[in-house]
């Protein structure tokens, strides 16, 4: 029997993905602050780094100075962060599924 695409995508894939994608974003930070000179491209450099931030404040509330915080804690900081909150995204997703089944 073929495995079908929402077998192979889990929840917990789903996480790990978004973690991993906002922990790499964050330890290249310094790239993602130079904006491109295409406006379409900028903007998706602000989003992607206002994506960033709660990382960022951890490191900084961490380090104690906003000068020099280090980027492996905002990465850390970013990878949980975003992993419980597709945690919670996927929970309430299935509660909302749940109660408009069994209303309908």
């Amino acid at each position: 029997m073929p495995a079908t695409a929402s077998k192979l995508v889990g929840p917990l894939t789903l996480q790990l993905l978004g973690g991993v994608i906002t922990a790499l974003l964050t330890l290249n930070i310094g790239s993602l602050s130079t904006l491109s000179a295409n406006p379409l491209l900028a903007f998706a450099q602000e989003v992607a780094v206002c994506f960033l931030f709660p990382g960022l404040i951890i490191s900084i509330a961490a380090a104690g100075n906003v000068h020099a915080f280090p980027l492996w804690l905002a990465a850390t900081g970013n990878f949980i962060f975003y992993f419980v909150l597709i945690r919670i995204g996927i929970y309430l997703y299935r509660k909302l599924r749940a109660t408009n089944r069994s209303a309908a």
